[in-house]
């Protein structure tokens, strides 16, 4: 069965504001490329956050400030917090 998928240049737009800044792509260049006047309308109306670009995110801090779980032999680590995303 084929599945028929319509994608708009509009689209394209979307996909480029969200993965290029993910690439490493200066959000100033992103602005730049798709034309807008001000780096808030490329990110507030066009980027999308990736669930891996959240995982990364997570992961950083972690190593920054460590997470303090499972550090002694033997011990479980404690569940999150109510309401916190757990991430791993």
């Amino acid at each position: 069965m084929r599945v028929r998928v319509r994608v708009r240049v509009h689209d394209l737009r979307h996909t480029c504001a969200t993965l290029m800044p993910a690439e490493g792509v200066a959000v100033r260049t992103v602005m730049e490329t798709l034309g807008h006047s001000t780096t808030s309308m490329t990110m507030d109306t066009y980027a999308h956050v990736l669930e891996t670009t959240l995982r990364d995110a997570a992961a950083r801090m972690d190593g920054l400030l460590g997470s303090g779980l499972g550090d002694e032999p033997g011990k479980e680590e404690d569940p999150p917090a109510a309401g916190v995303l757990a991430l791993r």
